[in-house]
């Protein structure tokens, strides 16, 4: 069906890609958009965004990573922000690979400090798990999975098809990031990933 809310409904394609902010790279699953600050700093640290928002809602936690001299990397999941949609099964080893593809794209070779927001809990978790010798440290952030939850009226209002692309169209696409990024509560300071780091968060 047809979106009601026009932010959502540029074409994502070469044009686009020219056009948006940050970098993109080529994957065995399509085109991954990502961010990569302080590319000759010594450690490393991804930020794995959850189910909703894209890359930017780590923007305080990358800006103040990168001000405090680490090399970070975020990005988009593919079906999110401006990373593609491939027609493939949305599962763990679709994002896991995605991410070991993106750190062999980017020439990340020392093991690096791995955090995962809500549904990039399990995705950074099970690749930790595969992959150990890649990760110095796991960082996780309210993650999905850890514990049931019951949906609120509210949510299962969102839930319905056509009622909830049509609440979505009146809240605006502002108003839905203002309130998944108030509901998520990132503040993630540089000492908890990198310990010895005596920055506080402004």
């Amino acid at each position: 069906m047809p979106f009601f809310y026009r932010d959502e409904t540029q074409d994502l394609n070469e044009f686009a890609r020219k056009e948006a902010s940050g970098s993109f790279l080529q994957l065995s699953d399509g085109f991954t958009h990502y961010q990569l600050s302080n590319p000759d700093a010594q450690e490393t640290v991804v930020l794995v965004h959850g189910f909703s928002v894209p890359y930017f809602i780590f923007d305080p936690t990358f800006e103040f990573l990168t001000q405090s001299g680490l090399r970070v990397l975020r990005y988009d999941l593919f079906g999110r922000g401006y990373s593609d949609r491939p027609e493939a099964q949305y599962n763990i080893d679709l994002f896991v690979r995605q991410l070991r593809e993106l750190l062999d794209g980017v020439g990340a070779r020392r093991p690096v400090h791995l955090v995962g927001l809500s549904t990039g809990g399990p995705i950074s978790a099970v690749f930790t798990e595969r992959y150990p010798e890649r990760v110095h440290k796991l960082v996780l952030i309210d993650p999905v999975g850890a514990k049931p939850f019951a949906l609120g009226r509210a949510m299962k209002l969102m839930a319905m098809p056509f009622l909830g692309e049509t609440i979505i169209s009146l809240l605006g696409i502002g108003g839905m990031t203002r309130i998944s990024s108030s509901e998520a509560g990132i503040r993630l300071y540089a000492d908890q990933v990198l310990p010895g780091y005596n920055t506080q968060m402004r």
